[in-house]
């Protein structure tokens, strides 16, 4: 009767079935980016004779999701910048922000590392950018107020629009006043962010109806004054203010997709994964338009832009990737520290 093999693991101690171990490594290299962890006591697993190819794959894995994640950290970073140095010019005081001091400290002048910030630090980074987004918008929502009311005063009274005027400028100061706190809840800060949206384009149409009355040129159409559901759509409320626009010969606002608020992706188990060329990408929620819509879904999303580009992945780089449909070659694959058997070998010198 052949002997039971054993193997002890050397970060936990466990000893465990090499043939139970081999099952339970072949099931732990899914999809997901992770450690391998010990089936007893899920320590992670960062040596061992057996698997030392795996877990070098495995770590290196881990790594290329660290990468990933500073450079979004820095993508991150490089929008908040811009954001804080137009609310700068408008003379906005982000310091009023109850934001951690080592994510404010980002938009000092003098350049702060990310690479310094903790996990929990870019998670706060992540919702600070959302917050300045909408910032951003409602104090350009304000510029436009501004001009409007600037306007003389009989045109205003023509329009009656000095009762809108204080109600959008009300709304748009609370609006600012609720994200002084971090608020977390993506779908709540991208439902603010539609409101906000519409004032915005609100702002514009009593502009481009100031610039009318001063011409004393009538629209075709007067739909903001009068009321009208619809104007709750921001596609259809952005059409009503360009095709305002188009009859004053004033500037078209660029057409502007609904934006994404996202939280920091983290590390956590399930959030990043490996697809079949190797490449790491996270999956999760987004909101947008104020509807939470799931990411990551879809793949890899370097993969199918190289699909749609009509390149394959050989001719973007070079991708080892192994796939054990037998379980003997398998087995045999771990006892050799992850060297290819023979017949592999064979067959890939024939391919």
């Amino acid at each position: 009767m052949e002997a039971t093999r054993c193997l002890q693991l050397f970060d936990c101690g466990h000893i465990i079935k090499v043939e139970e171990m081999d099952a339970w490594m072949l099931h732990e290299l899914g999809s997901d980016v992770q450690l391998m962890r010990c089936p007893r006591c899920s320590t992670p697993i960062t040596f061992s004779y057996r698997y030392g190819n795996l877990i070098k794959r495995t770590l290196k894995n881990i790594e290329n999701v660290k990468a990933k994640v500073k450079e979004l950290a820095f993508e991150v970073t490089n929008s908040v910048r811009l954001m804080v140095r137009y609310l700068r010019h408008r003379n906005y005081d982000v310091k009023k922000l109850t934001f951690p001091k080592t994510v404010l400290r980002v938009v000092q002048p003098l350049s702060y590392d990310v690479r310094q910030m903790s996990e929990h630090d870019i998670l706060f980074l992540f919702t600070l950018k959302s917050h300045l987004m909408i910032i951003q918008l409602a104090e350009e929502t304000q510029q436009v107020l501004a001009n409007v009311h600037t306007a003389h005063p009989s045109f205003k009274q023509q329009l009656k629009v000095d009762e809108l005027l204080k109600i959008i400028t009300e709304a748009l100061e609370n609006v600012k006043e609720y994200l002084e706190q971090p608020q977390l809840d993506l779908k709540i800060l991208s439902q603010v962010h539609e409101q906000t949206r519409k004032f915005f384009l609100f702002s514009h149409v009593l502009e481009a109806q100031i610039e009318a009355t001063k011409r004393q040129t009538p629209f075709s159409r007067n739909v903001f004054l009068h009321g009208n559901d619809d104007a709750l759509d921001l596609e259809w409320l952005g059409k009503i203010v360009n095709s305002l626009r188009t009859e004053m010969n004033l500037p078209l606002l660029p057409t502007e997709e609904a934006k994404d608020f996202a939280n920091f992706p983290g590390y956590q188990r399930g959030v990043w994964k490996l697809c079949e060329q190797s490449h790491v990408y996270f999956t999760g929620w987004i909101a947008r338009g104020g509807e939470d819509i799931h990411v990551g879904s879809q793949g890899c999303s370097r993969c199918t832009a190289q699909e749609s580009n009509g390149t394959s992945v050989g001719e973007d780089e070079d991708v080892d990737v192994d796939v054990y449909e037998d379980e003997d070659e398998w087995r045999l694959f771990c006892a050799t520290g992850g060297e290819r058997s023979p017949s592999r070998q064979s067959r890939d010198r024939r391919l």
